[in-house]
């Protein structure tokens, strides 16, 4: 699936790109950012929207919605998903490790 270019994304399109259940989240951060005029506080709003709306864009609703599950699982289980390897391991892989 192709996704759209969210990096200049203005807080309309993010709006829109996001899964329904968290547009209204997304909206009252928004509203706060610039209520209270902190431009580093509505950059992190805009950014961390835009983040989630390249994931909704690329994975669909329902893949968006199956990676967040997966996250709250893995978080609350403690247990790997299957496959996953871990970051000591991944670096040895990749020549990283020194």
């Amino acid at each position: 699936m192709r996704s759209h270019d969210f990096r200049a994304a203005s807080p309309g399109e993010v709006l829109v790109a996001l899964v329904p259940e968290e547009r209204a989240e997304f909206e009252r951060q928004w509203c706060r950012a610039v209520e209270i005029g902190d431009p580093v506080e509505v950059s992190r709003v805009l950014d961390s929207g835009r983040r989630r709306a390249v994931l909704a864009s690329q994975l669909g609703y329902d893949g968006y919605r199956r990676m967040l599950e997966r996250a709250e699982r893995t978080l609350r289980t403690g247990e790997s998903i299957a496959g996953a390897v871990s970051w000591d391991d991944l670096k040895v892989e990749l020549g990283l490790s020194g």
